[in-house]
């Protein structure tokens, strides 16, 4: 088993691997689909109404959006995984820059279809607060459910190392390894 990189200031492997790319590939966009449909948030019924006046095809064209974006993304991620090691802080960063750049892509969408009501650099800010707040649950849903499997492998290897005994001769030679629990009496001559 691999070191496992628990409390480290560097974004543990199992970041990188590519199913866990796959999994924000399509989580983000349904969740955020979903979370439109369903609740309508921010107003924004009324507000992509204006755009194409079928809310259910402007949530479906935002969340395809999203998930263009993050497809690109997360293929770039996967790719420098093994050129550079991420601080947990610039992992924020990139997710906030999947979002900045979703933001852009559904702005000029926005711009666009409503036949070029709204002007594309006001609604830069707004897009990108309101996909923010939407997008953070399964972000944080993510990292927290990778965080805790590592935290379970983490105090099962080290459970594990603690409850084995290791015997070793005067040269520091390893001679005999037992569970402490198979230890009734040492004694030593």
């Amino acid at each position: 088993m691999k070191n496992i990189e628990f409390r480290s200031a560097y974004l543990p492997a199992v970041f990188f691997k590519f199913g866990q790319q796959v999994t924000h590939i399509l989580a983000l966009p349904i969740f955020t689909f979903l979370f439109l449909i369903l609740y309508k948030p921010f107003g924004l019924e009324d507000k992509l109404t204006l755009v194409h006046g079928d809310f259910p095809f402007n949530a479906t064209m935002i969340s395809l959006i999203l998930m263009l974006t993050l497809t690109i993304t997360r293929i770039l991620l996967w790719g420098l995984r093994n050129v550079s090691s991420f601080k947990r802080s610039v992992y924020v960063l990139w997710c906030a820059g999947e979002l900045l750049t979703a933001s852009l892509l559904i702005c000029l969408y926005i711009w666009l279809m409503s036949g070029k009501l709204y002007a594309w650099i006001d609604l830069i800010p707004i897009v990108f607060v309101e996909l923010s707040a939407i997008a953070i649950y399964p972000y944080v849903l993510l990292t927290l459910v990778l965080e805790s499997d590592i935290m379970a492998r983490y105090t099962q290897l080290t459970e594990a190392s603690e409850s084995k005994m290791r015997f070793y001769d005067e040269k520091h030679n390893l001679k005999f390894v037992t569970e402490s629990r198979a230890v009734l009496y040492i004694e030593s001559d």
